[in-house]
């Protein structure tokens, strides 16, 4: 252990004031991988990856960039007060993790709902359709953002907020009922959804013939689940923060503070998609890719 710090101390004092951290929750293959990755196109700066506690013990006044992944790591950044000044990059959060500042920026690993409206607007493409929302708050602008997608689109979009508490399972077949939706959208939360209740929210839906929109794959791979899906790749949103990073020290500042990958992959059920008679056509046009 002793070893390891030591050789850590010497890592670190190689750096010089410009270089940047990327910090872990802790040393694992799959976060190690991530990490190295994030740095390993980063030319004319010197990367370093620590764990909280290597971080903690370290200088950290000597990086001009601190990027984290996930959201441990982000937490122990916010909750130094001497970092406050410090310019970060925080990968693979949600959207409800992140804290904006003049000196942070984030790449969010849940998808956004713009890109979901955009898959449901060719799928709906000629006529208006209603559409289901669960959320819990700590969603910046949602409001807003739903204002301008009933305004602007063929979508109109029933937002139900839940309380502290409430069941979502026991909610969902009230709610589709009584607003008569068309289809219903699965925001990643985990204030709302888990693995217990999800499938019986998905369930319910199918029952009534509506169509669920996820964001991961899974849930469209596995059985009774979302006709559709979108969702990141680890790669795009490696391939993003490389950019951000780039940038930043091109510009000397963050030029967007919130960011998600450009392009998000599309997975479908088309048996499920007949069942439902819905059309995927359009969708199927778009080779498995989405553009935000």
């Amino acid at each position: 252990m002793r070893l390891l710090l030591l050789t850590i101390v010497l890592c670190i004092s190689s750096l010089s004031r410009g270089d940047y951290a990327v910090v872990i929750q802790k040393h694992s293959a799959i976060l190690d991988d991530v990490a190295s990755d994030i740095i390993s196109k980063i030319d004319n700066q010197k990367g370093i990856v620590l764990d909280i506690n290597e971080f903690n013990a370290s200088n950290k006044n000597k990086f001009e960039l601190i990027v984290t992944v996930g959201e441990h790591p982000l937490s122990a950044v916010n909750d130094n007060i001497s970092l406050q000044q410090t310019a970060v990059l925080s990968t693979f959060i949600p959207r409800s993790a992140f804290k904006a500042a003049p000196n942070r920026a984030a790449i969010f690993n849940d998808i956004n709902l713009s890109i979901h409206t955009k898959l449901l607007s060719l799928i709906f493409k000629d006529r208006k359709a209603d559409i289901g929302l669960f959320h819990a708050g700590g969603y910046p602008d949602l409001e807003n953002e739903i204002h301008r997608i009933n305004n602007e689109t063929v979508l109109n979009i029933i937002p139900y907020k839940l309380s502290p508490g409430e069941n979502p399972e026991k909610i969902i077949r009230s709610y589709a009922k009584l607003n008569e939706i068309d289809a219903f959208i699965i925001m990643p939360s985990p204030n709302i959804y888990n693995t217990n209740n999800l499938s019986s929210i998905l369930y319910a839906l199918y029952q009534h013939k509506i169509a669920a929109v996820g964001y991961s794959k899974g849930l469209v791979d596995n059985g009774v689940g979302a006709v559709i899906a979108a969702y990141f790749t680890k790669e795009q949103i490696i391939y993003t923060a490389q950019t951000t990073i780039k940038d930043f020290y091109t510009k000397g500042r963050f030029e967007k503070h919130i960011q998600t990958p450009g392009i998000a992959n599309i997975a479908v059920n088309n048996r499920l998609a007949k069942s439902l008679d819905i059309n995927l056509d359009h969708i199927d046009a778009l080779n498995g890719v989405i553009n935000e």
